[in-house]
């Protein structure tokens, strides 16, 4: 009797002439890329305002989009908050522009963001950090903050900088 591998979804996976298994061991994320669906934004450095938002990234597509990772920083002492926005709202800010991480590129993207961003209400916080002056900080999700469509991640600072920054990696699925 012969033992065959099957994945959760019941399909078999690729083996060589050879009967070794062939296993990509390409993360979500580097998976999405190569299909065309990693998205990065990016707020440009900019003197924000107290209260207003570093960067806001909003799901208007259909799928959901897995957030790798997410960079902060600014040039003074601080406290970064990374949140979900409280309510629905209608994005305002200095549009910015997703750039797809793939080749060949996608042109389009089912993501709404905006650096400076003043639309938004802080509602639940998902973590705040301390950021040194002129440091930053790298919070690593690699899927687990997941936007499903409709629903959106926010940057906020609680100090005032004259510089902040802020960008979200992620996935398309």
């Amino acid at each position: 009797m012969s033992l065959q591998i099957a994945g959760a979804d019941g399909t078999i996976p690729n083996v060589d002439e050879f009967k070794s298994l062939q296993v990509d061991g390409l993360t979500p994320y580097a998976r999405a890329a190569r299909r065309g669906d990693a998205w990065s934004a990016s707020a440009e450095p900019a003197d924000i305002n107290t209260g207003d938002t570093i960067l806001a990234v909003r799901n208007d597509g259909t799928r959901k989009f897995y957030v790798q990772s997410i960079i902060a920083g600014s040039n003074a002492v601080g406290e970064i908050t990374i949140h979900r926005p409280s309510v629905a709202y209608t994005s305002a800010g200095t549009a910015v522009v997703e750039v797809n991480l793939s080749q060949p590129l996608k042109t389009t993207t089912e993501l709404v963001c905006h650096g400076d961003e003043t639309g938004n209400a802080q509602g639940e916080v998902i973590t705040s950090y301390p950021v040194v002056a002129s440091g930053s900080r790298e919070i690593m999700y690699e899927g687990a903050l997941i936007l499903n469509p409709g629903q959106a991640v926010a940057i906020d600072i609680v100090g005032e900088p004259t510089l902040t920054f802020a960008t979200v990696h992620g996935w398309f699925e």
